[in-house]
């Protein structure tokens, strides 16, 4: 499975009473600290969601996504799917969903930095209720 497969599945998104869910995966082949969750953008039929207006759900808890960078102390493992709460947006059956994700990978070194990896994923979905 490609990275860009393992971030956005055909059951992904799903409507609620406020906006959308969005299930995701982690695009990477191991488990990395959330602190290394950098951004992540989605757009439903053009509707953007920055990284500063969403909401993750980390073991049944909310956190805001731009708090991400304190948890450090608690890692998204590669066999989880994570819940992001998007606020507002069309009331629509299907959708063109993008979703990038960037993440900083602390064991792979680029001239003794960090790198910075984005990736993306962009599919039609049907919405789920």
């Amino acid at each position: 499975m490609t990275f860009q497969a393992q971030l956005l599945q055909p059951t992904s998104v799903q409507r609620t009473i406020n906006g959308y869910s969005i299930s995701l995966g982690l695009p990477w082949y191991r488990s990395l600290p959330w602190s290394c969750v950098q951004d992540i953008e989605v757009s439903i039929d053009s509707v953007i969601w920055p990284f500063s207006s969403l909401d993750v759900v980390i073991d049944g808890r909310v956190w805001r996504a731009d708090e991400l960078a304190k948890r450090w102390d608690s890692y998204w493992y590669v066999q989880d799917r994570v819940l992001v709460r998007l606020y507002g947006g069309p009331d629509i059956s299907s959708a063109d969903v993008r979703v990038s994700m960037a993440l900083l990978l602390p064991n792979v070194l680029i001239e003794n930095q960090a790198a910075l990896v984005r990736t993306e994923s962009y599919k039609r979905l049907e919405i789920q209720e």
